[in-house]
């Protein structure tokens, strides 16, 4: 039932894009399915060329990462590093730069980060 709904869905949003002149990339498209431990995942088809939509468990949008089970373990993970990594640039040219300059790089890279 649940994939004959997501298949029609499919289609229609393929029928409207092919009339608004738009074409769907089905290469680009990518399907989320939210589930608990319990929850089968289901592999998307669409009809007119058999072609399939590429099950994904977490996709990045915007900066936040969404995974299919509802948690936040890889945007936690994401989010961590991106301070690390601003960290080991700050820390690397501090030798290099005058307390001035060493500033506007924190704040450019780090603080934009962190708030």
């Amino acid at each position: 039932m649940f994939e004959k709904d997501i298949s029609t869905a499919m289609l229609q949003l393929n029928r409207s894009f092919s009339s608004n002149l738009l074409l769907l990339d089905l290469e680009k498209t990518y399907f989320l399915q939210f589930s608990n431990k319990n929850t089968k995942t289901t592999d998307l088809y669409t009809n007119p060329e058999n072609s399939q939509v590429t099950n994904v468990h977490s996709i990045q949008c915007s900066g936040l990462v969404i995974e299919n089970n509802v948690l936040w373990h890889c945007h936690f993970d994401q989010m961590i590093s991106k301070p690390n990594k601003a960290s080991c640039v700050t820390r690397s040219l501090e030798l290099l730069l005058s307390p001035e300059t060493l500033k506007m790089v924190y704040f450019s890279i780090a603080h934009s980060v962190i708030l």
